[in-house]
C-alpha cells in the first residue's frame, strides 16, 4: 500500500467518526435550542437559524474528509518525509474501509442501546407522557443513532464503495 494510500484510508475513517457523531450533536443541539428558545417564549423558527451554520459546518468537514481525502493528503503534505514508498498491509484499501465502517457502527451501537435503555427506564419510572417528558428527545436520538449505525453496518460496502468512488489511488 502506498503512503497516500494509507493516509487517504486514516482520513475516511476519521472522517466517518465524525459523520456518525455529528448526527447526535446536531440532534443534540436542535433539541436542546427547541426546549431552550421554547422556554423562553421565542419562535421555533428561531432554533433552525441557530443551528444552520454549525450543520453547514459538519456537512462542510464531512464532505471534505469523505470525499475529498486525496487532496488534505495533498495539502497538508502527509506522505512527505517518509523514506519508503509503500507501507505492507496485506489487506485492500476497500476492505480496511469496510471494516472501519463496521468497527465504528459496532462501538456507537454499544454506547447508544445502553441508552436507549436508560431512557425508556426513566420514561417507565417517572411515569410521565411521551410529550411532555423533556428526555423524550433524547429517546429518539439514540433511536436514531441505532438505526444509523444499524444501516451503516448492513450496508457497510454500499458506504465503502460510496466513498471509494471518490479516491484517486
Amino acid at each position: 500500500m502506498r503512503i497516500k494510500t494509507f493516509w487517504i484510508i486514516v482520513i475516511k475513517i476519521i472522517g466517518l467518526v465524525f459523520l456518525l457523531n455529528s448526527l447526535s450533536v446536531i440532534s443534540n443541539s436542535i433539541f436542546t435550542s427547541y426546549l431552550t428558545v421554547r422556554q423562553a417564549g421565542g419562535e421555533t423558527s428561531t432554533v433552525f437559524i441557530l443551528i444552520l451554520p454549525t450543520a453547514l459546518v459538519f456537512l462542510f468537514l464531512i464532505f471534505l474528509f469523505l470525499f475529498k481525502a486525496h487532496w488534505l493528503v495533498r495539502i497538508l503534505k502527509l506522505e512527505k518525509d517518509f523514506n519508503e514508498d509503500r507501507i505492507e498491509l496485506n489487506m485492500t484499501y476497500t476492505k480496511v474501509i469496510n471494516i472501519a465502517i463496521i468497527v465504528i457502527s459496532g462501538v456507537i451501537l454499544a454506547n447508544s442501546i445502553p441508552q436507549l435503555c436508560y431512557q425508556i427506564f426513566n420514561l417507565i419510572r417517572d411515569k410521565i407522557p411521551f410529550g411532555e417528558n423533556q428526555d423524550f428527545g433524547f429517546l429518539i436520538i439514540d433511536t436514531v443513532k441505532i438505526i444509523v449505525a444499524t444501516g451503516f453496518m448492513l450496508n457497510s460496502k454500499t458506504i465503502t464503495a460510496l466513498i471509494s468512488k471518490s479516491t484517486h489511488h
